[in-house]
Order: C-alpha cells, then sequence, then structure tokens
C-alpha cells in the first residue's frame, strides 16, 4: 500500500455556474454578494437551484429579491 497517495483521488473544488442575472442582482447588494461568495459550495448551489428552477420569471425575481434578503443577513435558505 502507497502510504502517499493510498488511492483516493484529490477532490476538486467544483465551480458553482451562477446565471448572469443572478449574479447582477447580488452584485448590486455588496454585503449580499460577500455572504455568498463566502458560503461553502453546497450552499451556493443550494440557492442558485432554488432560483433557477422558478417556472415563471415573476417567481425568480421573487426568489433573488428574498436571496438578497437573506444573504445580507448572514443566513442560509430554508432556515428562517
Amino acid at each position: 500500500m502507497d502510504w502517499e497517495n493510498p488511492g483516493f483521488k484529490e477532490k476538486k473544488e467544483k465551480d458553482v455556474g451562477m446565471p448572469d442575472y443572478i449574479l447582477k442582482e447580488f452584485a448590486k447588494n455588496e454585503p449580499a454578494l460577500a455572504n455568498f461568495t463566502g458560503l461553502a459550495q453546497t450552499y451556493k448551489l443550494q440557492y442558485i437551484l432554488w432560483i433557477t428552477n422558478a417556472k415563471r420569471n415573476e417567481t425568480k425575481v421573487k426568489r433573488v429579491k428574498e436571496s438578497i434578503g437573506l444573504l445580507k443577513e448572514n443566513r442560509k435558505l430554508g432556515l428562517k
């Protein structure tokens, strides 16, 4: 057995693809963007999927605004 590399693959950090419209809205509010970038990848993905899985554009806009409010308070999604 090789103790330097016992067969485990090195974990690479995945880049979470964020749609431009979400990034633009988060960029308008610096504390929300700063808190979002500080989140773990799973929490970032949770926010992005929650927003993008909405069927109507009105719902997406509402979720982006709600996300900004939660992120300004440095709160995670679903822990209201």
